[in-house]
């Protein structure tokens, strides 16, 4: 896979990244700050490896998700001499990398990309774990763990709300590239082996199954028909966009050596996230350790 840096998704952060480097290069201790939910582990624990790799002395914080937080909650940065970064994973301002003197705050940021294929410029917003995922891949690029990593910067896309009302072109352009780079596979849900979240309850299981059992004998354009005629009543369904539709029926996202496709492990690590404020964090934390220990999501039976 070409560096990230040469996608248009994140070439208005050239400047940012820059002297963002230049503030970890200089920073002897670095404090990461995250929300306890799946993204800010995904993020703190990229940051978490790019401080082992370089050798720094860290802390990791998790604060309250943003279900345990009033709306107007203030934020405090920690009175230290040291390097302080946090990925807001919430509701945010759209400032992409923000720099006050040892204060960084990485949050979602309004984007544009092209392609190809079709004319004009089309416009989204990138989730601050994108952007971590950049970083932390400028400054490490060759690093297995965080190369491994490197695919699950589209949990961050496949939660936003923007997937539920139109397609997300800045979900689309990193799918395609980390599939063009063979970092994912992209298989119809009738191909994925291992058990999966159908997520479409307008979809007959019975019908599904059968189609299954039937697939490996099928030509192409059987299975293209067949496939059509099986999701037509998700289709009608208007509690799915047709973007998410697309991905969950035709191009589920699978990832080297997982057991699940994209969406349902999403959906698994959702649903074994505890409630409360104090095991939130702990079980975030957990999380975290086994991510940087393994590089992989693994959510919990």
């Amino acid at each position: 896979m070409p560096p990230l840096k040469s996608l248009d998704v994140f070439s208005s952060f050239s400047t940012a990244k820059t002297k963002f480097i230049q503030l970890w290069e200089e920073s002897d201790y670095i404090e990461l700050i995250a929300s306890a939910d799946v993204r800010g582990v995904i993020g703190l624990a990229n940051l978490e490896l790019a401080c082992l790799g370089h050798g720094k002395k860290y802390k990791r914080t998790f604060r309250p998700s943003s279900r345990h937080l009033p709306k107007d909650a203030s934020f405090e940065w920690p009175n230290h001499d040291g390097l302080s970064i946090r990925i807001v994973t919430g509701e945010s301002s759209f400032q992409g990398i923000s720099i006050e003197h040892q204060n960084v705050s990485i949050e979602s940021s309004n984007v544009e990309v092209v392609f190809e294929e079709s004319e004009g410029i089309h416009q989204g917003v990138l989730d601050s774990l994108g952007i971590v995922t950049f970083l932390v891949n400028e400054m490490l690029p060759q690093a297995p763990k965080i190369k491994r990593m490197r695919p699950l910067m589209l949990a961050g896309q496949w939660l936003r709300k923007s997937m539920e009302s139109n397609y997300d072109p800045i979900y689309m352009k990193l799918r395609d590239a980390l599939h063009d780079d063979g970092l994912i596979r992209l298989l119809p849900m009738v191909e994925v082996e291992e058990k999966m979240e159908l997520f479409l309850p307008s979809i007959s299981q019975k019908r599904f199954n059968k189609l299954v059992k039937m697939w490996p004998k099928m030509d192409y354009e059987q299975r293209r028909t067949s496939l059509s005629e099986l999701a037509l009543p998700a289709l009608r369904d208007v509690e799915f966009s047709t973007g998410r539709l697309e991905e969950l029926i035709w191009k589920r996202v699978i990832f080297p050596g997982s057991r699940f496709d994209l969406a349902t492990l999403l959906w698994r690590i959702e649903q074994s996230w505890p409630l409360e404020d104090e095991e939130s964090r702990l079980h975030a934390s957990t999380q975290a350790d086994m991510l940087v220990k393994t590089g992989e999501l693994i959510p919990q039976s």
